[in-house]
């Protein structure tokens, strides 16, 4: 059990699996999958990703390829983004 409440006479008796303590630490131990990590097989193609970047819906060589792939339910919640080579050291830029 957990004591929590301001002053010693305030204190309740609180079990560990409802603190707000213990739900936060168990929160950060979690760790939420990089991007990098996820997006990593799908280099130089386009991917759509979920809304909080957590997977890969779908993916092709063009955008309109890996748009139609998305399933009709998810079409208004996907984020698009090209994923250009990982290995490289710089953004690509645009020279004139």
């Amino acid at each position: 059990m957990i004591y929590q409440g301001g002053r010693p006479s305030q204190l309740q008796e609180v079990p560990v699996f409802l603190s707000p303590y213990f739900v936060y630490n168990a929160l950060m131990l979690l760790e939420k999958p990089k991007l990098k990590d996820i997006i990593k097989p799908y280099e130089n193609q386009w991917v759509a990703l979920s809304p909080d970047y957590s997977f890969v819906v779908s993916a092709g060589e063009t955008l309109r390829t890996a748009a139609e792939k998305v399933p009709e339910n998810m079409k208004r919640e996907v984020v698009f983004m090209r994923v250009s080579g990982l290995s490289a050291d710089l953004a690509p830029i645009l020279l004139l």
